[in-house]
């Protein structure tokens, strides 16, 4: 538009936005917690968070540490999942007693917690009464509430709606409070006896009926995993093979997740070395020895030696927003890591390396380091974490975004249009650095021609396209084949 005089003049203009990977990293926790809903997934953004749905530091497993060592290394959101054995697990009760009729207050959430809650009672007049819940410094009021079902302030409907805390019924036509001060709960259990690998793994039989680990099945989202626990199994090595195996199989399943696997904390460098051995995955990867981890007073303080998989997670979370996928999640020092469970020698180190095992290292004055970003897989194309969760998310993209040329007529208008529209994606991903090459014919390409889609899969209407991608190293190309047809699905062969 020319401007001939001074003014204000506006122009319309379309922006286009460069396709690229989704960067979000949430990662998904399963384990052990002081409180909270068992069973049910709950998106947490803070240790805040997390602890309003499950409790502080103090309370049983390895989880708070894990997840607050994901916060405090990066991370900015994770999806956790409390378990517990179902058949022990039980919520704190209280009762008052009127003759056969019965108050009971239970606690909202199963687990020992509730014990810790103290209860006082006192008359308020006639035909009411009041309480005072008391767990810490966290106090909660209920009062002037009525005995009778005519009053708005009956006592049942009152407390169900009002207390964050309990749970109110009447058995009977309870009328008469018996006043205490600071009397306790009783009867809660976390569950964890006779716990087992199937209470973590659960199951998956529908969108509205999953438990444990395969609750992730319904969150895509989720694209790292950590049971951080294992080690309740103590010696039970069975058991923690079962976890690993499905954590690994879920990742290669969901194509974009990868499993963060802890190895039992008694093992000694040649066991963690024969460990790894025994898991040839490319969706995985494990960590070595475990971590002294020392909490700021923000996060409640404390201090414990945990798994490394919560912390680990954060860091790789961190990195694929500030860097990307495709930068090796290795060499950064982790927040909050004091020393390592044991120390490790150089010739442990090396073994450790040499067997697919990360481990970590205390540099003198700088802190904890993660050393390695191997994968549990033998073949070496596949061995850096990098480079399968970058073909990853390369896949999933061009899986999800090319489903628009699937009603399209497949002719070489159609297959030229999708060329351009994969290799602006590959240019963007190329010049972000991505992909290796000096030039983009050195770093990616794109095919969908009459050799793609010969004749017959035309007819059927099938369209197929390859792309070529050099992640690793330049001119080393690793194959992706996709094919849609008219149903709408997509098949990818790599």
């Amino acid at each position: 538009m020319p401007y001939k005089f001074p003014g204000v003049y506006v122009e319309k203009k379309t922006y286009v936005s460069q396709p690229d990977i989704d960067t979000r990293c949430v990662a998904g926790f399963v384990g052990i917690t002081q409180k909270g809903e068992l069973n049910k997934p709950v998106l947490v953004r803070s240790f805040d968070e997390y602890k309003q749905h499950f409790g502080d530091l103090s309370g049983p497993g390895n989880l708070p540490y894990a997840v607050a060592g994901f916060f405090q290394n990066g991370g900015d959101e994770c999806m956790v999942v409390r378990v517990a054995n179902l058949n022990t697990v039980k919520r704190s009760i209280y009762e008052f007693a009127d003759g056969r009729d019965i108050f009971r207050m239970t606690v909202k959430t199963e687990g020992a917690w509730g014990n810790s809650i103290k209860v006082s009672a006192w008359r308020d007049g006639e035909g009411h009464f009041s309480l005072s819940l008391q767990r810490g410094d966290e106090v909660e009021n209920l009062l002037h509430m009525a005995y009778s079902k005519d009053d708005e302030r009956y006592f049942v409907r009152y407390i169900n709606k009002n207390s964050r805390f309990v749970d109110a019924e009447s058995i009977g036509d309870f009328k008469n409070i018996e006043p205490c001060i600071f009397q306790n709960f009783h009867d809660g259990n976390d569950g964890l006896h006779g716990i087992t690998a199937g209470s973590f793994l659960g199951h998956y039989n529908s969108p509205a009926d999953y438990s444990g680990l395969n609750s992730f099945r319904h969150f895509d989202e989720v694209k790292l995993l950590s049971v951080p626990d294992i080690d309740i199994f103590g010696d039970d090595y069975v058991s923690v093979f079962q976890i690993h195996y499905e954590m690994m199989y879920q990742a290669e399943e969901f194509r974009n997740r990868f499993a963060l696997l802890d190895l039992p904390p008694n093992l000694t460098v040649d066991e963690a070395c024969e460990w790894a051995n025994s898991l040839d995955n490319a969706f995985a990867a494990c960590y070595y020895p475990n971590l002294s981890m020392s909490m700021p007073v923000s996060f409640g303080g404390g201090s414990k030696v945990v798994p490394a998989s919560g912390a680990v997670a954060g860091m790789i979370a961190k990195s694929d927003h500030d860097k990307g996928i495709y930068v090796p999640p290795a060499g950064q020092v982790l927040k909050g890591v004091t020393d390592l469970a044991r120390k490790l020698t150089k010739p442990e180190m090396e073994m450790l390396y040499e067997n697919k095992v990360n481990f970590f290292k205390n540099v003198r004055g700088q802190g904890v380091k993660v050393w390695g970003c191997k994968t549990l897989s033998s073949d070496t194309e596949w061995n850096m974490i990098n480079v399968r969760r970058t073909f990853s998310a390369v896949c999933k993209y061009l899986k999800e975004e090319t489903r628009w040329a699937v009603f399209e007529n497949n002719n070489q208008q159609l297959q030229k249009r999708l060329v351009r529209y994969v290799t602006a994606f590959l240019l963007n991903l190329w010049r972000k650095g991505y992909l290796h090459g000096n030039t983009p014919d050195e770093a990616f390409y794109v095919r969908c021609d009459e050799e793609t889609n010969p004749p017959e899969n035309v007819e059927l209407g099938i369209l197929s396209f390859e792309v070529g991608l050099a992640i690793a190293r330049p001119f080393e190309f690793f194959r992706v084949v996709f094919s849609a047809d008219k149903n709408g699905s997509n098949i990818m062969t790599e």
